[in-house]
């Protein structure tokens, strides 16, 4: 059971997860309607943080399972290896708790992402658990669910990033 742990854990999790080190690809974005009010600014301005930690905590799951050799220490009870992938793990089970810092979106045409992002962060919370239930109880399916839920996360994560780039400046 753990070999398989260890074969399954980094495919799919690695491939979700490193999609997000590329940069959107919208291409020439049209920057339609009015100019962003200072109140929207401001919105979009406080979204850094929510980004600069998922984005940390991504990263880190990416590399804990991305090598066959950083599992095997995981599920062999290296604690350091297994520290460093739990903090990242609290840090996406949190992502909807840091996206509620920014606040409300305060028009409607910034709703749309703050939908994705909150959706997001649902699948990056849920995948969260499910890797550590999967270490914790050396249950593979439960990485192969978490890949999915990674995955879905990731194509909600795209699309508000591809939201904000559509946004005029």
């Amino acid at each position: 059971m753990t070999k398989r742990i260890r074969r399954v854990a980094p495919i799919g999790l690695v491939a979700a997860i490193l999609v997000l080190g590329a940069p959107a690809t919208s291409g020439a974005a049209v920057h339609a309607g009015p100019p962003l009010t200072t109140p929207e600014r401001h919105w979009v301005g406080g979204l850094t943080p929510f980004f600069k930690k998922l984005v940390v905590s991504l990263r880190v799951v990416a590399t804990s399972l991305g090598s066959p050799d950083r599992v095997t220490r995981i599920v062999q009870g290296d604690s350091k290896e297994r520290a460093k992938l739990d903090v990242a793990l609290r840090g996406l089970e949190n992502c909807s708790h840091v996206l509620s810092t920014a606040g409300t979106p305060p028009t409607g045409r910034l709703r749309p992402i703050r939908t994705g992002l909150n959706g997001a962060c649902g699948h990056y919370a849920s995948a969260a658990r499910l890797i550590a239930s999967g270490l914790d109880h050396q249950r593979p399916g439960d990485f192969t669910t978490a890949n999915t839920q990674m995955r879905a996360g990731n194509r909600l994560l795209s699309s508000a990033e591809r939201k904000m780039e559509a946004l005029p400046h």
